[in-house]
């Protein structure tokens, strides 16, 4: 009896464990489903971003614009991936650059986020570093180093999340830029400039249109290089371009001069946008320049 009864206690003993068991296992996945929806990880915005040893432990989230990889004068490359969140206040600092310069961290960066061009994305785990020499957008003095640690995902598509980069009011705004850096602009072709050859190196020639462009009062010169230099050296007096990622200099105290690089986008605009630049243009004799070249 008393070895039957034990022999009973125990069975019912391992059953219950076995329900505990099954219990516990449902409640530790039903807890991991209630975070998976609760509050997500903090959104750091770009334009607080800084330089650091330690990882960013928030997520950074923003529509990724392009990817591109950029040969170097020395024959090497980089590739590189522009982001841009949808804060509207500091629009100009929120554009961010991860950067990747070896070939597997190249290679990383092209296979995770490619596949993502012009989507809502949410990069972890980044690694924020000083510019250095690296050509940044506007006058942000950071970029993001793309390695293997970092994760990049795809998220819900977002519509207050831009689709362009962010243009600069007007040329006169340049004034502010302390440094070389590409921004975006939408400005008036106010002199015309056909494609020449020029000679850059020994025995190497390019294709490049010297123009002048304005908006308000404001003048500057620009030179569109190779691919681009046919498509804007057939651009008429009053026609409006959208300069996407378009190098911007200082040549002198207050002087600076366009010129596109490899990124470069060149496009005509037309309607209410090329209007608004249009019906702005000061009288040919009251605009200046802030060009040394060409002007």
């Amino acid at each position: 009896m008393t070895l039957h009864g034990f022999c009973h206690c125990c069975s019912w003993l391992v059953r219950r464990r076995r329900v505990l068991c099954v219990s516990e296992v449902a409640r530790q996945r039903q807890t991991l489903a209630n975070m998976s929806q609760s509050k997500p990880a903090y959104i750091k915005p770009i334009h607080t971003l800084v330089a650091s040893n330690a990882r960013v432990a928030e997520q950074i989230k923003g529509r990724l614009l392009f990817v591109f990889t950029e040969t170097l004068k020395s024959g090497s490359e980089k590739a590189i991936a522009v982001m841009v969140d949808k804060d509207k206040k500091f629009a100009l600092k929120s554009v961010l650059v991860l950067e990747a310069w070896n070939p597997a961290d190249q290679g990383r960066l092209r296979k995770a986020l490619n596949p993502l061009e012009g989507k809502v994305v949410s990069i972890t785990n980044a690694k924020i570093v000083p510019k250095g020499k690296s050509i940044v957008f506007f006058d942000t003095s950071v970029k993001c180093v793309f390695d293997q640690h970092i994760v990049g995902a795809a998220c819900p598509d977002d519509d207050s999340y831009p689709t362009q980069l962010p243009a600069l009011p007007n040329l006169k705004s340049a004034s502010s830029l302390s440094q070389v850096c590409v921004v975006t602009l939408v400005a008036a072709v106010t002199e015309e400039g056909q494609a020449v050859e020029r000679t850059v190196a020994p025995n190497v020639q390019k294709p490049v249109a010297n123009l002048k462009m304005a908006t308000g009062s404001t003048i500057m010169a620009a030179a569109f290089w190779e691919g681009l230099a046919e498509k804007i050296g057939a651009a008429k007096v009053g026609q409006v371009y959208r300069l996407d990622w378009v190098l911007i200099k200082q040549e002198a105290a207050g002087k600076y001069s366009l010129a596109s690089v490899a990124a470069t986008a060149v496009e005509l605009e037309e309607g209410e946008a090329a209007a608004a630049v249009q019906d702005n243009l000061a009288d040919p004799s009251k605009m200046a320049s802030m060009s040394t070249q060409y002007g």
